[in-house]
């Protein structure tokens, strides 16, 4: 096991550290955000095999497997399984239909030391920028904010690892 903050396999000190946590059965996949907020930007590419590694536009990379043996995977927030939708601006389900498979996921976080510095600096609007409200963010608010990108290509391989570690130069 590598020392905490550095890249390498994942261990129970994942929490609080913007990684993935898996479940023992991998069909289940907690992505730990900056925010508890209400709403971020998370976009998905399901792919036919491994994309390039090039992490260089990401502040933190992690890939974990994820069994989907139903064909069904679903989207989950701290408020249920809708989503936001950015091009329509209304809530849907998010469930996307894949091939049954075991599929590697990579995920990728941006934007992680503007939130924390705002975050940090937010004073009284903390808890509104932390947790959220009811208000759907304007597409400049949310590209203000943390994001993330899942990429999923079918893979037969059972590792979990971190690609790329983010330190805040500020904590």
């Amino acid at each position: 096991m590598d020392a905490p903050g550095e890249p390498g396999d994942l261990g129970s000190e994942a929490a609080g550290r913007n990684l993935a946590v898996v479940s023992d059965d991998q069909s289940e996949v907690s992505i730990l955000t900056v925010r508890y907020g209400r709403y971020a930007k998370v976009s998905i590419d399901l792919l036919e095999s491994a994309p390039s590694q090039d992490n260089s536009d990401w502040d933190h990379v992690v890939e974990c497997n994820l069994n989907v043996p139903s064909g069904k995977v679903q989207l989950w927030t701290t408020v249920g399984n809708t989503v936001f939708s950015a091009a329509t601006r209304e809530s849907e389900d998010a469930e996307i239909s894949v091939q049954p498979a075991v599929y590697r996921m990579r995920i990728l976080f941006a934007n992680l030391a503007l939130m924390h510095d705002r975050l940090a600096g937010a004073g009284q609007e903390h808890s509104r920028l932390y947790y959220g409200d009811d208000a759907i963010p304007s597409d400049e608010e949310l590209h203000a904010m943390d994001y993330y990108h899942l990429l999923l290509w079918p893979v037969a391989s059972p590792t979990i690892k971190v690609v790329k570690q983010f330190h805040n130069a500020t904590s």
